[in-house]
């Protein structure tokens, strides 16, 4: 019961933290974007 209860836990809190990378990673990309946007711009 113990092991069960500690497996229900960990699967929210894992996909949590992967949802979590992607949208850092859609952040920076995101974000590179429009700083490589910007120096192209200027150019």
């Amino acid at each position: 019961m113990r092991g069960e209860s500690v497996s229900t836990l960990a699967k929210p809190l894992i996909f949590f933290y992967i949802l979590n990378k992607h949208f850092h990673l859609l952040e920076l990309i995101k974000w590179l974007q429009k700083k490589w946007y910007r120096q192209t711009s200027l150019v």
